[in-house]
C-alpha cells in the first residue's frame, strides 16, 4: 500500500495543477474523456513496468537493464533512466517555486523558495526510502480528504450544460491530443522499477500498480469534470492554476470563507514528497550506474545542479506553461513508454532465446 500510495504522490500534486487547463485546451468540453484515456495509457505502462518488476525483484531498472539489453546497452538505457528521474525532478522543482511566487510568497526571491524546498528535500534521502514512504502515506490519507473534501463543496455550483454536447464540439484526434498531458503524468507509474528491491512483496506490484493508476484516474476526472462545470472548458483553459481557482471558489460555510490555504499546506507537502521521490530515485540511479556503494555522497551536489537547472531552464511561468503542454509530454513519454517497451521487448526475446537454446 505504502507502494500505490507513492506512484500516486509521484503524480498527482502536479497533475491536478496543470492537466485541467492543458487538456481543456485541446478537447475542451471533453476534455474528461481524454483523461479517461490517459489512464487507459497510465494501465498499459503500469503492466509493463510491474512484469518487469516481477521478474527482478531484488534489482532496479538500472540494474536488470544491463541483464537484458546487455553491458553496454543497458548501461546507456539504466542511465537514461536515472537522468530522466533527475529532469522530472528539476522541473517539479521550477511547478512548485513558480505557484509559490505568485499565489503564496510574491515578494520572496525564487532562489530561497527553491532553495529551502530542496534542502527539506535533501533531509528526506538522507533519512532513506522508507522513511520517505512511511511520512508519504500520512500524507496521501490527508491529501485524498481534503481533495474529495473540496470536489464535494464544488458540485453544488456545476453546470451540467458545460460539459454538453459530448464530441459535439470536438474531433477524436482533439481528444486523443489532450490525452497526451495526463497520459504523460500517468505512465510516471514506471517509476514503480525502482521501488522493487525496497519492496516487502514485490510479486505484488502489478495489484499495487493498477490500484495507483485506479486512484489516479478517478482523482483526474473529476477534477476536469469539475474544472468544466465550474468555469467552463474556455477559461479553464487559459488558466495558469485552473485547480487552485477552484479551491478559491469554495465557500463550505459561512463562518469558514476560504479554504485556500488549508489546500496550499497539503499540496506543498504533497509537493516535497514527489519531489523527493524524484531525487531519490535519480541519485540511486546515478550511484547503481557508476557502482558507487552509497548514493548519500550525490544528494547535495545533485541538488545545485537540479536548483540551477530550475531557475535557468525557463524565463517565467508562461514559458513553464508551454513547456508542460508541448515538450514535457513527448520527453517524458520516450522514457516511460518507449524504453520501458523495448526493455519488455528485450526481455521476451531473452527468454525466447533460452527456451530455444533448451530445447
Amino acid at each position: 500500500m505504502q507502494t500505490a500510495f507513492l506512484l500516486v504522490y509521484t503524480i498527482m500534486p502536479t497533475a491536478i495543477l496543470f492537466v485541467p487547463g492543458i487538456t481543456s485546451k485541446y478537447s475542451k468540453n471533453d476534455a474528461w474523456i481524454s483523461t479517461i484515456l490517459a489512464g487507459c495509457m497510465g494501465f498499459g505502462v503500469a503492466y509493463l513496468a510491474s512484469i518487469l518488476t516481477r521478474k527482478y525483484p531484488s534489482e532496479t531498472v538500472v540494474q536488470f537493464s544491463e541483464k537484458i539489453l546487455g553491458k553496454w546497452f543497458g548501461k546507456a538505457m539504466g542511465l537514461i533512466y536515472a537522468l530522466y528521474f533527475l529532469y522530472v525532478g528539476y522541473f517539479v522543482q521550477r511547478e512548485f517555486s513558480d505557484f509559490m511566487i505568485t499565489f503564496v510568497l510574491p515578494k520572496t526571491p525564487i532562489e530561497v523558495v527553491i532553495a529551502t524546498f530542496t534542502l527539506l528535500s535533501a533531509y528526506g534521502l538522507y533519512l532513506g526510502l522508507e522513511v520517505l514512504g512511511r511520512s508519504n502515506s500520512v500524507v496521501a490519507w490527508i491529501g485524498f480528504s481534503a481533495l474529495f473534501f473540496v470536489i464535494a463543496f464544488i458540485t453544488k455550483d456545476m453546470k451540467l450544460e458545460n460539459l454538453q454536447p459530448i464530441l459535439q464540439k470536438t474531433t477524436w484526434s482533439e481528444v486523443f491530443m489532450g490525452a497526451l498531458a495526463p497520459g504523460s503524468w500517468m505512465s510516471e507509474c514506471a517509476i514503480i522499477m525502482m521501488f522493487a528491491p525496497y519492496m516487502d512483496k514485490p510479486e505484488k506490484s502489478l495489484k499495487m500498480n493498477f490500484l495507483a493508476m485506479t486512484i489516479l484516474t478517478l482523482i483526474l476526472t473529476l477534477v476536469v469534470v469539475s474544472g468544466i462545470g465550474v468555469l467552463g472548458p474556455e477559461l479553464l483553459g487559459r488558466l495558469n492554476f485552473p485547480f487552485f481557482n477552484l479551491v478559491k471558489y469554495v465557500e463550505p460555510a459561512e463562518f469558514l470563507e476560504r479554504i485556500d490555504p488549508i489546500f496550499i499546506t497539503i499540496w506543498i507537502t504533497g509537493m516535497v514528497m514527489k519531489f523527493s521521490i524524484y531525487y531519490f530515485t535519480g541519485v540511486l540511479g546515478i550511484a547503481q550506474s557508476f557502482k558507487l556503494k552509497s548514493y548519500r555522497p550525490l544528494v547535495l551536489p545533485t541538488g545545485l545542479l537540479l536548483t540551477a537547472l530550475s531557475l535557468s531552464s525557463w524565463e517565467n511561468i508562461i514559458e513553464l506553461k508551454e513547456f508542460s503542454r508541448m515538450v514535457f509530454p513527448p520527453s517524458v513519454l520516450f522514457v516511460t513508454v518507449g524504453c520501458t517497451f523495448l526493455l519488455a521487448l528485450g526481455e521476451w526475446f531473452r527468454r525466447l532465446l533460452k527456451k530455444e537454446n533448451r530445447g
